[in-house]
């Protein structure tokens, strides 16, 4: 017996393949995510999506603030870098 999904709403998510739609579906008693070529489904029921979502937003936010703060050692220590070039310079001059 086939049930009758549903679509809530549809996503647009950019990974290696380029960008998919990922749609949200129901069927009155579980929700599913579905790739847009059909071919993979996650169900799971309302709690717990709920759970998972949560989980999944608290670790992709962990890895983005992670990935911003290794970006911004990674400037601050070519700023670092050049300040020290520009003072070796600066001491060059003062010699003459």
């Amino acid at each position: 017996m086939q049930s009758d999904w549903k679509e809530i709403r549809n996503y647009k998510v950019v990974g290696s393949n380029g960008e998919e739609t990922v749609f949200l579906e129901h069927n009155g008693k579980n929700y599913r995510l579905r790739n847009g070529f059909g071919n993979m489904f996650f169900e799971f029921d309302l709690v717990t999506g709920l759970f998972f979502t949560q989980r999944l937003a608290q670790d992709i936010e962990s890895i983005a603030a992670e990935e911003v703060t290794q970006y911004l050692n990674e400037i601050a220590k070519e700023e670092e870098g050049f300040l020290e070039d520009s003072l070796e310079v600066s001491d060059e001059i003062d010699k003459a």
